[in-house]
Parts: C-alpha cells; sequence; structure tokens
C-alpha cells in the first residue's frame, strides 16, 4: 500500500497492480478486504490522488452512498 496514491473499490478479483484495492471478499493481490457499508475507511485523511469504483457502490444502500462519498472527500487530496 506504501506510496501508492489510488483506490479502486470493489475491484473483486479485478486487481490494479498501481491502485490500492479494496473489496469485500479476499481474492490474490487484494490489499484491504472491507465493507464499505460500516466503518470508516481505513485510510489518512488527504492521503490519494484517485478514487475508482464500478459495479460497486449501486449494490449499498443510499444512506451507506452518502457516507462513502464524505468519505471520499475525505481521503481525496484537495
Amino acid at each position: 500500500i506504501k506510496g501508492k496514491k489510488f483506490l479502486n473499490i470493489g475491484c473483486g478479483p479485478e486487481v490494479e497492480p498501481e491502485f490500492i484495492n479494496l473489496d469485500y471478499f479476499w481474492h490474490p493481490k487484494v490489499d484491504i478486504c472491507w465493507d464499505i457499508t460500516r466503518k470508516a475507511y481505513p485510510l489518512e485523511d488527504n492521503s490519494l490522488e484517485g478514487i475508482f469504483t464500478e459495479h460497486c457502490l449501486e449494490h449499498i444502500s443510499y444512506e451507506a452512498g452518502l457516507k462513502n462519498m464524505k468519505e471520499f472527500y475525505r481521503m481525496l487530496k484537495p
């Protein structure tokens, strides 16, 4: 994770080597197994240059989606 500035949320088995890869289920090369509906992300404030998520957020509630947007804002550099 050290030195990586991009986050791939809900990566599944399709990990990106230049990203911090996060998924609910563990797969080889997933960096963080995390339930994005329950807790704040285990990453520092203003620590990321970009966040990618595809086919992930539509599977969580509206309220959880709003919490995630706030977390994205917290983690992204200005």
